[in-house]
C-alpha cells in the first residue's frame, strides 16, 4: 500500500536522526489492524560510550494502546543486570526501573550500558477506531518529580537528568525543552540538579494504518474540442477529473495530465483513481484540437546576381520556405528557381498551403546585373626617336575591345596622333559598357632623345690661396645647351670647391635627360702665399729639480699652416736643462713653400729648494780653569742646490759661554730667499767634585764639602782638611763612614779611633754616640762640621 510505504519511510527517517549527546528513544513501529499486538523498543543512542549503571523511566501512552508486558532489553540483558521491573501508574502511565548491581554482592554484572542498544521492550494491544484509516498513537516521557527519567552512574552514587526533550507528532521531532513545573513533558526543571544533565529524550508512538478493499470511482469530463493556440500545432488543455471514495485520501491522475500540450487532431485521455490501499478505477475521454492558422510563406530578400560569364543573362537559384504551426505545409513559386533570368528585374510570386487548406503568398525580385567588364587590347610598349630639334615626336597607335553585351566605347589618354615629349609617357585606355563596367589598359610610349647637349667651360684661372686654406675656393660658371630642357653640366672639381696649391685640370661634363653627353675642360692654378703660424706658450714655469740648480723643462711649441707638414725649430729644444732664472727661447716655423714665422717665450726655473743645515749635536764641557765659563768652538755645515748661501750663527763659534746651558741658533739663506734654521745647546758645567759651589782652583779643601771655607790658621788649607777631629777611621776624609765606624765602636766593641780623640767630632772631650750623630748631621748638610781648637 502506498500510504503505508510513505509512513514507514517517515518512521525510518525520523529514527535515523543523528545525535551528538547520548539519547533515549521511544521507537515508532506500525500496526495495520485493530486488535494487533505491537512491540515498542526504548533504545539508548550512545555515541560517546558513556556507561550507565541504572535508569528510572516514567512515560504515558495513547488510550488506544493497552499495556501487555515490559521486558528487559538486549543491552542490560547481555550485561546481566540484576534488577528490572515495571508497573502501571495512573491513567495510561508506565514506570520502568532497572539497576545493574543491586547489593554489590558476590554476583556482579558482566558490563554496564556502555554501547548503543535496546534498554526495554514494551508490548501493547492496539485497539483502533475502525472508522479511521490512519492514526498516530503517541508514547511520551513525563516528569512528576526530579527522580523521573533519570540515569545513575556506574557506582550508583550520581543521578543524571534530562538534557534536551523532543516530542514526535507523527511527522517530525519538535524540541520542547523548557524550565517549567511538575508535572511536565518538557524535561526536568532547573531545580533538579541542573549541573547533572547528560541525556536527550525522544518520544515516539505507533502508526495505525487499517486495510480498505472498496475501490474509488473515477469521473472523467465530456469529450472536448478546442482550437490550436497561435503559433502552435496544438493547445494546452485544462480539464478536471474527479474521484469519490469511502476514504478521504483517494487520488486521481490522468495521462496526459491536465495542462498538457495536445497536438492538432484527436487524443484520448485515460484517468486512474487510486485510494490509500491501492484500490483503483479507470475512465477516459477525447480532446480534439483544430488547426485554423494559415502557414507563412517566406520569400528570400530581393536577389541580385551577375550575368553568367560571357553571357548577357544568368541563372538565379533561390530558396523559398514555408513556416506553419503544423507540419506538412508546402510552397511553390513562379518563375521556379531553375528559370533563366535576362538582364534586368523579374518579379517572382510564391504560394504556401498547409494540410488544413490554409494558404499564404509572398513575392520578391530577381535582378540580373551585367558586372562583366569589356576586354581591352592595347599595343605593346614601343619606342621612337625624337623629331629633329624637338624634345619629342608625333605618335599614332591603335586600341581595340570586346564585351559580353553589345554596347561599349573606348577612350585613350593621350589620344592617338598626339605629340609625345621625350621620355616615357604612359597611355591609359578605358573600355566602358552600357552598365558602367570598364576595363583599363596601359602601355608606354617612349620617345628616345638621341640628340646630345653642348658643354662650354671658362678659360684657365690662376689665383692666390684663401687665407687659412691650403688652396682657394673658386667659383666659375660653365654652361650647356640642348634640344630638351633639363640638361645639366657638372665639373670635377665643382665650382666653389677647395682647389689645392698646384695646377689642377677641371673636366666639365654636360648630360641631358636621355643620357647624351658632351665634355669641356680648363686648368685651375692656386699659389700658396701664406706663411705658417708658430704658437708658443706665454711663458713656461718650472721648479728646480731636487739637488739641482735648474731643471729639465718640456714644452710643446706648435706650428700651423694653411698647407700640411710645416717644420719648427727652437734654439733650446724641449727637454733641455734650463738653469735657475729666466731663459729666452726662440722658435722658427717654415712651410714647404719657404714661407716662415718666428715666436719667442721665456722659460722660468724657480729655485724652490731650501738650504739643508747639519746642526752639531748638543755640546757639554767643564768651565775653563780659573774662569766661570768656557770658550766653545763648533762648525755647522750647510748644503744647497745652488751656490752663494749666507750663514748666520748666534752666538758664533769661539764665543764665551757662562756656566749653564745656552742655545745656539743657525740660520741659512740662499740668494732667492729660501731659508732654513736649526739650534743646539751648549752646556758649561762648573768643575766642583765636592759640590760645595766652589771650583777646585778656588776651594781651600777641594775634596771635602766646605762651602764656608773656614781657614783658622790662615795657611790656605781649610780647617776641614787641616784638622782631623771626626776622621774616626783615619782615611783622611770626614764622611758617613766615620759615623758608622763610631757606632760600631760604641755599640759592638769594634776598633777604636786612633787616637781615640780623632772620634771627638763635637769637641766635647768624649768619643761616644753623640759624635756619630754630629757627623751624620754634618755629612747630610743639617749641621756644622768638626771645629775643635
Amino acid at each position: 500500500m502506498k500510504l503505508l510505504t510513505v509512513f514507514i519511510a517517515i518512521l525510518t527517517l525520523c529514527a535515523g536522526i543523528a545525535v551528538a549527546e547520548p539519547a533515549i528513544r521511544i521507537e515508532r513501529p506500525t500496526v495495520t489492524s485493530t486488535g494487533e499486538f505491537v512491540d515498542v523498543d526504548i533504545t539508548y543512542d550512545n555515541p560517546s560510550g558513556q556507561e550507565i549503571g541504572g535508569f528510572d523511566f516514567y512515560l504515558t501512552y495513547d488510550s488506544c494502546l493497552s499495556l501487555q508486558t515490559v521486558v528487559m532489553g538486549d543491552l542490560p540483558s547481555e550485561c546481566e543486570w540484576e534488577y528490572f521491573t515495571y508497573r502501571a501508574e495512573g491513567l495510561n502511565g508506565l514506570r520502568i526501573v532497572a539497576m545493574a548491581d543491586v547489593i554489590n554482592g558476590a554476583v556482579h554484572p558482566s558490563c554496564y550500558a556502555g554501547t548503543t542498544g535496546t534498554l526495554a521492550r514494551i508490548t501493547f494491544l492496539a485497539n483502533i477506531d475502525p472508522t479511521l484509516f490512519f492514526d498516530f498513537l503517541t508514547i511520551r516521557f513525563m516528569w512528576y518529580d526530579c527522580g523521573d527519567n533519570t540515569f545513575s552512574s556506574i557506582a550508583g552514587d550520581t543521578l543524571f537528568i534530562s538534557n534536551d526533550v523532543y516530542y514526535f507528532n507523527g511527522v517530525y521531532d519538535q524540541l520542547i525543552t523548557k524550565d517549567t513545573t511538575f508535572p511536565t513533558p518538557c524535561g526536568a526543571p532547573d531545580e533538579c540538579l541542573p549541573n547533572f544533565r547528560g541525556m536527550d529524550f525522544y518520544s515516539g508512538g505507533v502508526y495505525a494504518i487499517l486495510n480498505d478493499t472498496v475501490p474509488p470511482t473515477a469521473v472523467c469530463p465530456d469529450d472536448t474540442t478546442v482550437s490550436a493556440e497561435p503559433g502552435q500545432c496544438g493547445s494546452v488543455v485544462i480539464f478536471e477529473a474527479q474521484v469519490s471514495d469511502n476514504s478521504p485520501d483517494a487520488t486521481i491522475s490522468c495521462d496526459p495530465p491536465s495542462g498538457s500540450f495536445f497536438e492538432a487532431g484527436t487524443s484520448t485521455v485515460t484517468c486512474i483513481a487510486v485510494d490509500m490501499f491501492d484500490n483503483t478505477d479507470i475512465c477516459d475521454f477525447t480532446i480534439t484540437v483544430e488547426d485554423h492558422e494559415p502557414p507563412t510563406a517566406q520569400c528570400p530578400e530581393d536577389i541580385t546576381v551577375p550575368c553568367d560569364p560571357d553571357d548577357c543573362s544568368a541563372m538565379a537559384p533561390y530558396t523559398a520556405t514555408v513556416v506553419d504551426n503544423c507540419p506538412g505545409a508546402s510552397i511553390s513559386c513562379s518563375p521556379p528557381p531553375t528559370s533563366f533570368f535576362s538582364v534586368g528585374t523579374t518579379p517572382v510570386t510564391c504560394i504556401a498551403v498547409d494540410a488544413s487548406g490554409n494558404a499564404d503568398t509572398c513575392s520578391f525580385n530577381v535582378t540580373v546585373v551585367d558586372q562583366q567588364a569589356p576586354q581591352i587590347t592595347c599595343p605593346e610598349d614601343f619606342e621612337l626617336p625624337n623629331d629633329t630639334n624637338q624634345c619629342g615626336a608625333d605618335v599614332v597607335y591603335e586600341v581595340s575591345a570586346t564585351d559580353n553585351c553589345p554596347t561599349f566605347f573606348v577612350v585613350c589618354d593621350p589620344p592617338s596622333d598626339s605629340f609625345f615629349y621625350s621620355g616615357t609617357t604612359p597611355v591609359t585606355c578605358i573600355a566602358t559598357d552600357a552598365f558602367g563596367n570598364a576595363d583599363t589598359g596601359v602601355f608606354n610610349v617612349t620617345i628616345v632623345d638621341v640628340e646630345p647637349p653642348r658643354a662650354f667651360a671658362p678659360d684657365d684661372i690662376t689665383v692666390p690661396n684663401d687665407s687659412g686654406e691650403c688652396g682657394a675656393r673658386i667659383n666659375f660658371s660653365p654652361s650647356v645647351t640642348d634640344n630638351c630642357d633639363g640638361a645639366t653640366i657638372t665639373c670635377d672639381p665643382p665650382s666653389g670647391a677647395l682647389f689645392p696649391t698646384r695646377p689642377l685640370p677641371v673636366i666639365c661634363v654636360a648630360v641631358d635627360a636621355a643620357g647624351n653627353v658632351d665634355t669641356a675642360s680648363f686648368t685651375m692654378t692656386v699659389i700658396d702665399t701664406q706663411p705658417p703660424v708658430v704658437g708658443v706658450p706665454v711663458e713656461v714655469y718650472a721648479a728646480n729639480e731636487p739637488e739641482e740648480c735648474g731643471a729639465v723643462v718640456a714644452f710643446d711649441p706648435v706650428v700651423t699652416d694653411n698647407c700640411s707638414d710645416p717644420t719648427i725649430f727652437c734654439d733650446m729644444p724641449s727637454g733641455s736643462f734650463f738653469p735657475v732664472g729666466i731663459t729666452e727661447v726662440t722658435c722658427i716655423g717654415t712651410d714647404r713653400e719657404g714661407n716662415a714665422d718666428t715666436a719667442m717665450f721665456p722659460v722660468i726655473v724657480a729655485d724652490t729648494s731650501h738650504p739643508v743645515i747639519d746642526c752639531p749635536i748638543d755640546i757639554e764641557i767643564f768651565n775653563d780653569s780659573g774662569s766661570y765659563g768656557a770658550i766653545v768652538y763648533f762648525e755647522p755645515e750647510v748644503n744647497d742646490n745652488c751656490p752663494e748661501v749666507n750663514i748666520d750663527v748666534s752666538p758664533p763659534s769661539g764665543s764665551f759661554f757662562d756656566i749653564g746651558t745656552s742655545m745656539v741658533t743657525v740660520f741659512a739663506t740662499d740668494k732667492v730667499g729660501n731659508a732654513a734654521t736649526c739650534s743646539f745647546d751648549v752646556t758649561v758645567t762648573l768643575n766642583d767634585p765636592d759640590n760645595d759651589g766652589l771650583p777646585d782652583w778656588d776651594d781651600n779643601c777641594p775634596d771635602v764639602y766646605n762651602p764656608e771655607q773656614d781657614d783658622t790658621d790662615g795657611d790656605g788649607i781649610g780647617d776641614i782638611c787641616d784638622w782631623r777631629y771626626g776622621d774616626a777611621n783615619n782615611d783622611d776624609q770626614i764622611n758617613v763612614a766615620d759615623a758608622v765606624f763610631l757606632i760600631s765602636y760604641v755599640f759592638t766593641g769594634g776598633s777604636a779611633p786612633d787616637p781615640v780623640t780623632a772620634g771627638d767630632a763635637n769637641c766635647d772631650g768624649q768619643t761616644n754616640v753623640a759624635d756619630a750623630v754630629f757627623l751624620i748631621n754634618f755629612v747630610f748638610g743639617n749641621g756644622p762640621g768638626p771645629d775643635c781648637p
